[in-house]
């Protein structure tokens, strides 16, 4: 599964760098916690992530990990 965080770029020009490796902090945070033990997330470059579902059961499934990596995300970054 391929996770891009949206409108990262306008968080670096408004806020900065430093602001901005926080907020992929908290992203990956966020997407770890959606994950069983044996899943596996990554950030691969820039503001996008990769999360490895082995032994995934079916699309169904993946599509329950899915909803919970987007509800996670949106909620507020403090």
């Amino acid at each position: 599964m391929l996770v891009d965080v949206d409108n990262f770029k306008m968080v670096i020009d408004t806020l900065g760098h430093g602001i901005g490796d926080l907020c992929l902090q908290e992203a990956g945070h966020r997407l770890a916690t959606c994950l069983r033990d044996t899943d596996t997330v990554g950030r691969m470059s820039g503001d996008k992530f990769a999360i490895i579902l082995p032994d995934i059961e079916n699309t169904e499934a993946a599509a329950n990990v899915a909803r919970k990596v987007i509800d996670s995300c949106r909620h507020p970054y403090l």
